[in-house]
Formats: structure tokens, C-alpha cells, sequence
């Protein structure tokens, strides 16, 4: 679990850097480069995982509810 939660972490601390390094390349008129259009798609792909990390959370939540209801009528 510890490492689901350090990976976690990291794509949020990295989709909060992401904005500000696209901010700078913007503002020095790179929006066509390689590395913008790096950041863009790793700021897609990391919010589609945090997505997907947060579905199995909620999954495994209430798969936990679920079982415990189920032990607690038996």
C-alpha cells in the first residue's frame, strides 16, 4: 500500500508542476516544441492514472463495505 500511495503522490506533486513549466514555455513562445508537447501529454496520461487510482479506491472501499455487511448479517 505504502507504494501505491508514494506513486500517488508523485503524479499529484508532478501534475502540480507540469502547469508552470507549460506557463514558461508559453511565455517564450515554445508551444510547438518537443518538450511542451511532452509535458502536455504526461499532464493527460498522469490525470488519467490519478483517475483510475481514485476508481479502485472507491472499488476496494466498497467492495470492503460490501464484505463487511455481508460477515456482520452471518
Amino acid at each position: 500500500m505504502a507504494k501505491f500511495e508514494n506513486i500517488y503522490e508523485d503524479l499529484i506533486a508532478s501534475q502540480n508542476q507540469i502547469p508552470k513549466e507549460l506557463e514558461k514555455l508559453r511565455n517564450e513562445g515554445k508551444t510547438k516544441s518537443v518538450r511542451f508537447r511532452e509535458l502536455m501529454v504526461n499532464k493527460m496520461t498522469n490525470a488519467n492514472i490519478i483517475e483510475l487510482f481514485k476508481t479502485m479506491v472507491c472499488d476496494n472501499i466498497l467492495t470492503f463495505a460490501k464484505t463487511a455487511l455481508t460477515a456482520k448479517e452471518l
